[in-house]
Protein backbone atom coordinates (compact mmCIF):
# COMPACT_ATOMS: atom_id res chain seq x y z
CA UNK A 1 0.00 0.00 0.00
CA UNK A 2 1.38 3.54 -1.13
CA UNK A 3 0.93 6.54 0.42
CA UNK A 4 0.36 9.89 -1.03
CA UNK A 5 -0.47 13.15 0.84
CA UNK A 6 -1.52 16.10 -1.96
CA UNK A 7 -0.91 19.19 -0.76
CA UNK A 8 -1.73 22.20 -3.69
CA UNK A 9 -0.57 25.68 -3.94
CA UNK A 10 -2.19 27.79 -5.82
CA UNK A 11 0.26 30.31 -7.88
CA UNK A 12 -1.77 33.50 -8.11
CA UNK A 13 -3.10 33.58 -3.97
CA UNK A 14 -0.41 31.38 -1.88
CA UNK A 15 -2.07 31.75 1.27
CA UNK A 16 -5.94 30.98 0.33
CA UNK A 17 -7.14 27.93 -1.14
CA UNK A 18 -10.61 28.07 -2.63
CA UNK A 19 -12.57 25.51 -4.65
CA UNK A 20 -16.36 25.48 -4.69
CA UNK A 21 -18.52 22.71 -6.01
CA UNK A 22 -21.77 23.05 -7.40
CA UNK A 23 -24.53 22.91 -5.30
CA UNK A 24 -26.03 19.46 -7.22
CA UNK A 25 -22.12 17.58 -6.86
CA UNK A 26 -21.74 14.96 -5.29
CA UNK A 27 -18.63 15.39 -2.64
CA UNK A 28 -16.55 12.77 -3.76
CA UNK A 29 -17.18 13.23 -7.44
CA UNK A 30 -15.71 16.92 -6.86
CA UNK A 31 -12.42 15.57 -4.84
CA UNK A 32 -11.71 13.32 -7.42
CA UNK A 33 -12.24 15.59 -10.08
CA UNK A 34 -10.19 18.64 -8.07
CA UNK A 35 -7.09 15.93 -7.40
CA UNK A 36 -7.20 15.05 -11.57
CA UNK A 37 -7.32 18.73 -12.63
CA UNK A 38 -4.46 20.22 -10.27
CA UNK A 39 -2.36 17.03 -10.61
CA UNK A 40 -3.74 14.90 -13.39
CA UNK A 41 -3.90 11.56 -11.11
CA UNK A 42 -6.79 9.84 -11.23
CA UNK A 43 -8.20 8.49 -7.92
CA UNK A 44 -10.82 6.90 -5.94
CA UNK A 45 -12.83 8.37 -3.19
CA UNK A 46 -12.20 6.53 0.39
CA UNK A 47 -13.17 8.87 2.90
CA UNK A 48 -13.67 11.47 4.81
CA UNK A 49 -11.08 12.56 6.98
CA UNK A 50 -12.36 15.60 8.55
CA UNK A 51 -13.67 19.25 7.90
CA UNK A 52 -14.53 22.25 9.63
CA UNK A 53 -17.21 25.15 8.75
CA UNK A 54 -17.16 29.01 9.64
CA UNK A 55 -19.85 31.41 9.66
CA UNK A 56 -19.56 35.21 7.72
CA UNK A 57 -15.93 34.53 6.78
CA UNK A 58 -13.88 36.64 4.93
CA UNK A 59 -14.97 37.34 1.49
CA UNK A 60 -17.77 34.74 1.32
CA UNK A 61 -20.91 36.89 0.49
CA UNK A 62 -23.08 36.51 3.70
CA UNK A 63 -22.23 32.78 3.10
CA UNK A 64 -20.74 30.15 5.32
CA UNK A 65 -17.86 28.13 4.45
CA UNK A 66 -17.62 24.08 4.75
CA UNK A 67 -14.14 22.98 4.40
CA UNK A 68 -13.53 18.98 4.05
CA UNK A 69 -10.47 17.02 4.33
CA UNK A 70 -10.73 13.48 1.74
CA UNK A 71 -8.79 10.27 1.96
CA UNK A 72 -8.57 9.49 -1.39
CA UNK A 73 -6.45 6.36 -3.28
CA UNK A 74 -4.15 6.28 -6.48
CA UNK A 75 -5.37 5.00 -9.40
CA UNK A 76 -2.00 6.26 -11.54
CA UNK A 77 0.99 8.05 -9.88
CA UNK A 78 2.44 9.78 -13.09
CA UNK A 79 1.87 13.40 -12.13
CA UNK A 80 0.88 16.08 -14.80
CA UNK A 81 -0.23 19.70 -13.70
CA UNK A 82 -0.31 22.77 -15.45
CA UNK A 83 2.14 25.06 -14.53
CA UNK A 84 0.40 28.37 -14.63
CA UNK A 85 -2.76 26.85 -11.71
CA UNK A 86 -0.61 25.08 -9.39
CA UNK A 87 2.97 26.60 -8.16
CA UNK A 88 4.78 22.63 -7.78
CA UNK A 89 3.83 19.11 -7.12
CA UNK A 90 5.39 16.15 -5.91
Amino acid sequence: MSTLLLIVCDCLVLFFFFKALKLSFHLADGAIREVFEETGIHSKFESIIGFRQIHRYPGGHGRSDIYFICRLSTLTDTIDFDRNEVLDCK
